[in-house]
C-alpha cells in the first residue's frame, strides 16, 4: 500500500510566569523562556487506514485532558480517538498542565484550551500536508542517563545513581521520507528523564529532547524532528540538576545518534498500517487500616505545619500535598474500599513490521526491555508518557526496595500504591495486544 504523511508543528510555549511542572520544591511562577517549547503531529495513511501521532515539550497529562484532546480531534479531524497516539517529553522545565493540590493558583484552564485548540490545528494542517511517503526504522547505540534507583545501606532505595540496573542504551528512530527519499519527518525515542535541570531553574525550556530536535533538523532541514519518551520512570539524565550546557551537550549527543540511525535506515512506500488500543485495570493496593490512616493524616498535618512555620506556606506545597493525600487515603479507609483499581490505556501501532507501543505513566525501564523482546515484531518502540500519566509504574522485583517511586510518588498523584501485580498486568496485555496487531486482528480489539 502506498503511504501518505503529513507534518505540522505548533508553539506551545506558555507565557513567563506560568508555573512549572515537575518538582514539588518550585514555589513560584517561571521567570523567563530558555528555548521554545513545541507540539509536532504527523498524520500518516496506507489507503485504508488513518494514524495521527503527537508530540509535546510538556511533562504530562491526564487521562481527561488528553480524552478531551482526541475527541476534538475525532469532531473536527475525523480520526478516531483509538488512532492518536499523544506523547509528551516529560520535560521538567515546562509548565504545569495538571491539576495540582500543592501548588494553589498553578492550575490555568485558559493555557489547556489553548494548547488543546493549538494541537487540534496541527492535526489539521498535518491532514492538509498529505503526500506520498516512504518509511523506515533505525537504532544506534546511545545513552544520556543513568537507572536512579541507588540502594541504601537498609536495603531501601534512594534517588541517586545505580550503574548496575538497566537502562535501555538506544535511540529508535522512525525515518518519513518523501516521493524523492528526503526526510520530512524523524520520529525517535530515548529512555531519560529531562531533568538536566533542578528544582532551582525557572526557565521554560524543553531539556535535552529540545537540542536533540534541535540538531536533528539542523542536519535535516525542512525535516520535523519529534521526540518521544520512553520508559525513564526509573532512568535520571545524567547529570541531574545541571547547568544549560549540560542541556545543550546531552542533546547534542542524543541528536548525533539519531542523525546516524537515520542517515543508515532506508525507507519503503509500501506500508500497511494497523492499530490497537485497549483500556486496561492496573490494580492497587487495598488502603490502609483507618487507625493507620489516621496517624499518617496526624503526621503529615504536623509536617505541613512545621513547614509552614520554617519556609512559609509558599514554600510548603509537598507537605501539604502530602497531607491531602493522607486525607483522601482516609476517607477510602472509612469507607471500607477494597479491590481497588487504576485505569491503564494501551496502545500500539504497526508500520509493517515495526511497532510503537503506547504506555501511560512513568514506566521503569524494564518493561521497555521486556515489551520489546518479546514482541513479535522484529522491531518494537516502546514509550511512555502516553495518553495520560496516572502514576510511576514500577516493576515487581522493585517493590521490596521501596523509595520515592514505589512509596511516595503516588502521594503527589492521589492514589494509593500500586500492587505488585500490576506487571503481570501489563507485561500480559501488551503480549497479547502486539499479537493480535501482528496478526492483523488489531481494528477488531480496539474498545475502551
Amino acid at each position: 500500500m502506498c503511504l501518505m504523511a503529513g507534518v505540522a508543528t505548533v508553539d506551545v510555549t506558555p507565557p513567563v510566569g506560568t508555573w512549572l511542572a515537575g518538582f514539588a520544591g518550585r514555589y513560584k511562577g517561571s521567570e523567563g523562556i530558555h528555548d521554545p517549547l513545541r507540539s509536532r503531529a504527523l498524520v500518516l495513511e496506507d489507503g485504508t487506514t488513518r494514524l495521527a501521532l503527537i508530540t509535546n515539550d510538556l511533562l504530562s497529562l491526564s487521562f481527561e485532558s488528553v480524552d478531551e484532546l482526541k475527541q476534538m480531534i475525532a469532531e473536527e479531524c475525523g480520526i478516531p480517538p483509538e488512532q492518536v497516539m499523544h506523547n509528551c517529553s516529560h520535560t521538567h522545565s515546562g509548565p504545569v498542565m495538571r491539576r495540582p493540590s500543592n501548588r494553589p493558583g498553578a492550575w490555568d484552564d485558559a493555557l489547556m484550551a489553548t494548547y488543546q485548540r493549538k494541537v487540534v490545528g496541527a492535526v489539521k494542517m498535518a491532514l492538509a500536508d498529505l503526500q506520498p511517503a516512504r518509511l523506515g526504522v533505525g537504532r544506534a547505540e546511545v545513552q544520556i542517563g543513568i537507572n536512579r534507583r541507588e540502594r541504601t545501606p537498609d536495603g531501601g532505595t534512594k534517588l541517586g545513581r545505580n550503574p548496575d540496573l538497566p537502562v535501555a542504551p538506544y535511540v529508535d528512530v522512525w525515518r518519513v521520507d518523501d516521493a524523492d527519499g528526503h526526510p520530512r519527518a524523524i520520529f525517535f525515542s530515548h529512555a531519560c528523564h529531562p531533568v538536566t535541570r533542578a528544582a532551582d531553574n525557572y526557565q521554560i525550556s524543553a531539556d535535552y529532547p529540545g537540542r536533540a530536535q534541535e540538531v536533528v533538523e539542523l542536519v535535516f532541514p525542512g525535516c520535523q524532528a519529534m521526540f518521544g519518551q520512553g520508559c525513564a520512570g526509573n532512568i535520571n539524565s545524567e547529570p541531574c540538576g545541571g547547568t544549560f550546557e549540560d542541556v545543550f551537550r546531552l542533546g547534542t549527543a542524543l541528536g548525533g545518534a539519531v542523525v546516524k540511525a537515520a542517515a543508515l535506515a532506508t525507507t519503503t512506500p509500501d506500508v500497511r498500517l494497523g492499530y490497537v488500543y485497549e483500556r486496561v485495570q492496573v490494580p492497587l493496593e487495598d488502603p490502609p487500616s483507618v487507625d493507620v490512616a489516621e496517624a499518617n493524616v496526624a503526621r503529615a498535618k504536623q509536617e505541613y505545619e512545621q513547614a509552614v512555620a520554617t519556609r512559609g506556606a509558599e514554600k510548603a506545597g509537598g507537605e501539604r500535598a502530602m497531607l491531602e493525600w493522607a486525607q483522601r487515603v482516609l476517607d477510602l479507609s472509612k469507607q471500607g474500599a477494597t479491590n481497588l483499581k487504576m485505569r491503564y490505556d494501551m496502545q500500539a501501532f504497526a508500520m509493517n513490521e515495526a511497532a510503537l507501543v503506547a504506555l501511560p505513566g512513568e514506566v521503569f525501564v524494564e518493561y521497555q526491555l521486556n515489551i520489546a523482546a518479546a514482541s513479535p515484531f522484529p522491531f518494537t518502540t516502546v514509550l511512555g508518557v502516553s495518553n495520560g500519566c496516572p502514576s510511576y509504574i514500577p516493576t515487581a522485583a522493585e517493590f521490596p526496595f521501596g523509595g520515592y517511586e514505589v512509596d511516595s510518588s503516588m502521594r503527589f498523584y492521589g492514589a494509593t500504591r500500586l500492587s505488585p501485580r500490576c506487571e503481570e498486568v501489563i507485561l500480559q496485555a501488551a503480549d497479547r495486544l502486539l499479537r493480535q496487531l501482528h496478526d492483523g486482528s488489531a481494528q477488531e480489539v480496539a474498545r475502551v
